[in-house]
């Protein structure tokens, strides 16, 4: 499920899609088999790949550059702790930390944060997203684990709230 959604969305995105069988070395002569799956294409411009391990490390990863921000703009995006969920079941799960309450707002109030916050909830979706100002660029990157059923249905909606933040960052 998780290859037909990337290759959907590398058609509907022109972008290219791209699964390899791997396995690394592990002690003893064994080997530890997984599935990377990678995924890039372009939006506005912008460079965006996006590579998923599946099997031994069950992670994925969004990245992509934006021209130079202040630091103002430096943000994160992460989910509550445990406690957190459990006494505060009715609230936001995602949490965006950052200096600039605009580009906060902006976010918070969007479709796709409200998507991903309904998702954290019912899958256990835990997405770390970080933008920070590296070497005259500014760098998007984004990590989460896959420990969790129907991880198809979090791209679309992920790879939303990602052009919502190239649409006011660029």
């Amino acid at each position: 499920m998780l290859q037909a959604k990337l290759q959907e969305i590398a058609i509907n995105e022109n972008g290219k899609y791209n699964r390899s069988d791997l396995k690394a070395d592990a002690d003893w002569g064994s080997h530890l088999h997984f599935v990377r799956h990678q995924l890039d294409f372009e939006y506005k411009g912008i460079h965006i790949y996006y590579m998923c391990d599946t099997g031994h490390h069950n992670t994925a990863t969004i990245r992509y550059s934006l021209p130079s921000q202040s630091e103002k703009k430096e943000f994160e995006v992460f989910t509550k702790d445990v406690l957190y969920k459990l006494f505060n079941r009715k609230k936001d799960w995602i949490h965006i930390k950052g200096n600039d309450s605009l580009f906060k707002n902006h976010l918070q109030k969007s479709d796709s944060f409200l998507h991903l916050n309904k998702l954290a909830k019912e899958f256990l979706f835990e997405p770390t997203i970080k933008g920070k100002s590296i070497n005259l660029q500014f760098e998007v990157s984004c990590k989460y684990h896959l420990l969790f059923e129907r991880k198809d249905e979090v791209l679309a909606p992920l790879f939303s709230f990602h052009k919502t933040i190239i649409d006011y960052l660029n």
